[in-house]
């Protein structure tokens, strides 16, 4: 008895995973336990090859989507410090975790401890804290590029998916050394604000 019910539990994970494989709808739950914003096959557009094994790692075999997390991380961050410039200015789909990882880079992948008025950096920043998020049905997480956030607000928070609010969220996608992009989800519209301003983060993986 105990054999078959291990070998129905195998089936059903692999007949799970076989779905998710081959199903993809925005607005359905993600296998990560997100919500389903975008579909299509966006591995070829990850460049970095450090940043490519991340992405892939929660993908059986093909990735065929993305998934917002199922809730805003537990506080606004920072998007880190100012006066540093990552080269995180990657915007499209399938940039969020090179982005992510860019970041990290120069950043740092332990969260800071102080803030002071040179623009050093609070504890958690927003990167950082997608990198480490972990779900109990997936990891590899990251910020969302400037496009992947707006298909999250056009594909889900204006379809009331998501449990977003009408705030500010920030997004991977770096201007320059003082500011990044963030998109405010009460209109849409997409601003540059000051990296140590701390703004909502979703973040995001593909599936």
């Amino acid at each position: 008895m105990k054999k078959l019910i291990g070998l129905l539990a195998v089936a059903f994970v692999a007949n799970t995973a076989q779905v998710f494989a081959k199903e993809c709808k925005v607005g359905d739950k993600g296998p990560g336990g997100g919500y389903i914003f975008y579909c299509g096959d966006v591995k070829d557009k990850v460049q970095d090859p450090t940043a490519l094994r991340k992405f892939t790692a929660g993908c059986k075999g093909k990735c065929i989507g993305l998934e917002a997390a199922p809730s805003d991380q537990d506080k606004p961050l920072p998007w880190g410090p100012i006066c540093v410039s990552t080269g995180a200015i990657g915007e499209e789909i399938g940039d969020g975790m090179d982005n992510t990882l860019k970041i990290m880079t120069d950043v740092g992948i332990t969260a800071h401890k102080t803030i002071s008025s040179d623009g050093s950096l609070d504890g958690d920043y927003a990167a950082l804290s997608c990198y480490w998020k972990k779900t109990d049905n997936g990891n590899n997480w990251f910020l969302p590029s400037g496009e992947e956030l707006n298909l999250m607000y056009m594909n889900l928070y204006l379809k009331g998916v998501g449990d977003f609010s009408y705030n500010w969220y920030w997004s991977s996608s770096e201007y320059y050394e003082v500011s990044a992009w963030f998109q405010y989800f009460y209109n849409g519209h997409k601003h540059l604000y000051n990296k140590r301003t701390r703004n909502n983060v979703r973040c995001a993986r593909a599936f």
